[in-house]
């Protein structure tokens, strides 16, 4: 489903809502404790993802550009169409897509079994409704998952955090390592 992005001013209106002062997320208090999210600042774009948990979208985009990512041409084939049959979407902001933003590019991140459409479920969908047999895509190295990942910790009664939403650190370790083989034969180089 399309994201919805919290602007700063209703957060604000959260109990006990506060930024965190190292800007690595901010904190509220929900009727079961003291919440802490880390990975995301409000305003920016999340994207709940099956593999990896929530993810900031707006940390890929800021990636794309401070590296000057180009992207790449993908065909759309019956393997592409598989990555994303699952994802739901509304059929509504599909009929209404413009052009030009059907033709922007969608986003991937390499994983451990190969690329997965993070950003872009929409766009996809009205390409292939308009009969397009290609789309333009950048695929992220797996690294970029240590910077993306969304996580929702919880104050303990003893004082300590623990985390209840996204992938551990040893799950996001084993997976960042596995990719990086699978990430050699599916991200363009540079040159």
């Amino acid at each position: 489903m399309p994201r919805k992005i919290v602007p700063d001013s209703q957060l604000a209106l959260l109990p006990g809502y506060q930024v965190d002062p190292q800007g690595r997320g901010y904190y509220f208090d929900s009727p079961t404790g003291r919440c802490l999210i880390m990975g995301a600042m409000p305003g920016d774009e999340c994207h709940d993802q099956e593999r990896w948990g929530m993810i900031n979208i707006s940390k890929c985009e800021d990636a794309i550009v401070r590296e000057n990512g180009r992207p790449q041409l993908i065909p759309i084939d019956a393997g592409l169409k598989q990555n994303f049959s699952a994802y739901e979407f509304d059929q509504s902001w599909v009929d209404a897509m413009t052009v030009e933003r059907r033709d922007q590019p969608v986003i991937f991140v390499v994983g451990a079994d190969g690329a997965h459409l993070i950003d872009g479920t929409h766009r996809l969908r009205r390409r292939i409704q308009d009969g397009c047999t290609e789309a333009r895509a950048f695929l992220m190295a797996p690294t970029i998952l240590r910077a993306m990942r969304v996580r929702l910790l919880r104050q303990q009664k003893d004082g300590d955090w623990k985390q209840e939403g996204g992938v551990s650190d040893e799950a996001l370790d084993r997976e960042i390592l596995a990719a990086t083989e699978m990430a050699k034969h599916v991200v363009r180089s540079r040159n």
